[in-house]
């Protein structure tokens, strides 16, 4: 039996640090490890769009916060855990919680969506999906 190699877990500051990979796709980070996301079909961009243009119309007209698409957030850990980055297809984040624009700018939000949005993709486990909503619940999101 071959011994695997051991997986090399980075920090949430580390994970700001890499590079965007050259074919288009993202990279979250789960428990340390970093994890690279397929590109979406045009299916799934155009239901993204979709969401994320309504949802921003209505949250801009009633001044309620900020409405972002694959942004990454941090996600609440407890001391000694492994770190969490979640990129979400459509994040709201209300007014009162949003970061000052200076953080706005610089790798990912330091704090939870108050509404994070997953289109499921065929493919995509029912194991992968609960592990996300279980991240983002723990995170003190309030909708998934």
């Amino acid at each position: 039996m071959v011994a695997q190699p051991a997986s090399v877990l980075i920090t949430a500051d580390e994970f700001d640090l890499l590079p965007e990979p050259g074919d288009g796709s993202r990279l979250e980070l789960v428990d340390g490890e970093v994890v690279q996301m397929m590109t979406v079909t045009w299916e799934h961009g155009e239901l993204q769009a979709e969401i994320a243009s309504r949802l921003r119309e209505f949250v801009r007209a009633h001044k309620l916060g900020g409405v972002t698409v694959e942004t990454g957030f941090r996600l609440h850990r407890r001391e000694g855990e492994a770190h969490i980055v979640r990129s979400p297809d459509v994040a709201f984040v209300a007014r009162d919680r949003l970061p000052p624009p200076e953080e706005r700018s610089r790798g990912s939000l330091r704090v939870a969506p108050d509404l994070a949005v997953e289109i499921v993709s065929p493919e995509e486990r029912d194991a992968v999906l609960q592990r996300k909503v279980a991240n983002y619940l723990a995170a003190g999101v309030r909708r998934t």
